[in-house]
């Protein structure tokens, strides 16, 4: 049998807000970008996120979960991170090549669906 194998790692989560505005809309944003991020859509932003994997993945040619893994794609829904940096906070055993490669677009993502715009096009 061998030796016992090591825990997965955690992904760390921020404590969430008690409020969350349906609408996708910042409310109260101050634009710091080491602050968790204000009550947002959850749901609509996973969405966001799942377009932005399937694309990314047919622009590479990859399968979806090479891109990014459920686990973090729900906890960027979650925490909403419109900074590289409160996505590396966010994000815990998330691949510093992936982080470099994919962070900057996963961002521009969150940030032009918390203001309502359309997704951006890839810049990878």
């Amino acid at each position: 049998h061998g030796p016992p194998r090591p825990a997965p790692p955690r992904v760390a989560r921020a404590p969430r807000s008690p409020h969350f505005d349906l609408t996708g809309g910042r409310d109260g944003d101050d634009g710091g970008g080491d602050a968790p991020s204000p009550a947002h859509d959850e749901a609509g932003l996973r969405e966001r996120v799942v377009a932005w994997r399937r694309e990314v993945a047919n622009a590479l040619n990859n399968l979806p979960f090479q891109i990014i893994n459920e686990e973090h794609m729900n906890v960027i829904a979650a925490e909403a991170p419109t900074t590289t940096a409160r996505l590396g906070d966010v994000l815990d055993a998330f691949p510093a090549a992936k982080m470099r490669k994919y962070g900057a677009s996963i961002v521009a993502a969150v940030s032009a669906f918390l203001d309502g715009r359309p997704a951006p096009p890839l810049n990878l």
